[in-house]
């Protein structure tokens, strides 16, 4: 019997990052199991799916314009979206009311998010809650009071990641229902995403032909380690002339990253920037590693790692950091490697040698079946 749900995702694609994309996912494992699911979100190019969708019926690029156009158009889009937010909480109680639509609001993080709880609080209107690492380690010191509030009144809590869960558990006792929901890939949709051909690829790129290929497709921040990935590749690189290291994504550590890369080696360590999803794809298809020796940097840690399961569907080896909830996505005896927080270079340049002299492709298929069983949006309801 299907049931409905109202899904409040004020961070929602095209907006990129964890919250964005799981909220998506989520929406899409709902309705894949056949249930009628709502999406309710602030974002104007919020994409359509098999949900229905309720958002604003405009925004703005704040890049096209001059300071002090933007400051203005920052301003009206803000009142603008009060306005629509009062809409939109007047459409999610009807919903609530007519059909008993269990609402789902997948983040504290947005001050809406708050907005919404106080006022659904308020009617006596229950909700489940996603928590993610970065609601747990910074709503709680911003709005202790709201925090409290907001776990007491929940219905159930969600999790992206057992680890998650566990520091919910240790900074809280609240008797609640608790959930774990990881990150899930819509493994129909990329099986059908067009990948493009290796040569094409290399010309596009500037790659040298007939390499091979290390990938990692992150934010650049200190919390990824890409630097550690650097440095053991420059070491790789001394032995292995075949060996190119390919960087998609962009952030704060780009200058600090690229001014690790010695002159005679940027023809081989690669800077992408932001790319697109078919580039991706593509990239993990010819890539034979995947890495991001990701390291807790205060309360900036990992939840979950979602790029190492589509690297695993992608039958490539991850190596990732023994940090945040890692762990439930490379595992040592499945699909990769795992460096600790205080594991050195030299032991990150073992396991890119040891992964790059692996030929057991056998396991890379177990790998890939594990993330179909596991982390497909179509597996068995989890809520």
């Amino acid at each position: 019997m299907s049931q409905h749900f109202s899904l409040v995702a004020f961070e929602f694609p095209p907006y990129r990052g964890g919250i964005a994309n799981y909220s998506h996912s989520l929406a899409k494992h709902l309705t894949s199991n056949g249930n009628r699911v709502k999406v309710f979100t602030l974002n104007h190019q919020a994409p359509d799916g098999k949900y229905a969708l309720c958002k604003p019926s405009w925004g703005y690029r704040p890049e096209q314009w001059s300071y002090p156009v933007r400051k203005l158009l920052s301003f009206i889009y803000r009142q603008y979206q009060f306005y629509f937010y009062r809409g939109l909480r007047k459409r999610l109680l009807r919903h609530y009311q007519e059909d008993g639509s269990q609402i789902i609001i997948t983040s504290l993080f947005f001050d809406f998010s708050r907005k919404l709880i106080t006022d659904l609080t308020d009617q006596g209107v229950s909700y489940s809650l996603v928590l993610h690492g970065l609601d747990l380690y910074e709503i709680p010191n911003r709005y202790p009071d709201f925090f409290d509030r907001a776990i007491i009144n929940a219905q159930n809590i969600i999790f992206n990641s057992e680890y998650t869960k566990g520091l919910f558990e240790q900074m809280y006792s609240h008797d609640v229902e608790k959930k774990v929901v990881p990150p899930l890939l819509d493994v129909q949709a990329i099986s059908q995403i067009k990948l493009i051909e290796k040569g094409v690829v290399e010309d596009r790129l500037n790659i040298r032909k007939n390499s091979r290929w290390v990938f990692t497709v992150c934010r650049l921040v200190f919390r990824k380690g890409v630097d550690r990935s650097i440095k053991a590749l420059i070491e790789i690189m001394r032995e292995k002339e075949d060996i190119v290291y390919l960087i998609a994504g962009k952030g704060d550590e780009e200058d600090a990253l690229r001014a690790l890369v010695p002159d005679h080696l940027t023809n081989r360590v690669l800077f992408l920037g932001s790319i697109s999803e078919q580039l991706k794809f593509s990239l993990l298809f010819h890539s034979e590693i995947v890495m991001m020796p990701n390291r807790g940097s205060g309360n900036d840690v990992e939840g979950f790692g979602i790029s190492f399961i589509e690297a695993s569907f992608m039958k490539n080896w991850v190596i990732g950091g023994d940090s945040g909830g890692v762990p439930e996505a490379v595992r040592i005896d499945l699909n990769g490697y795992l460096m600790g927080n205080g594991g050195t270079i030299e032991e990150l340049v073992g396991m890119l040698k040891d992964a790059l002299s692996r030929s057991d492709i056998d396991q890379l298929a177990k790998a890939r079946q594990w993330v179909m069983d596991q982390f497909d949006i179509k597996r068995k309801l989890m809520l």
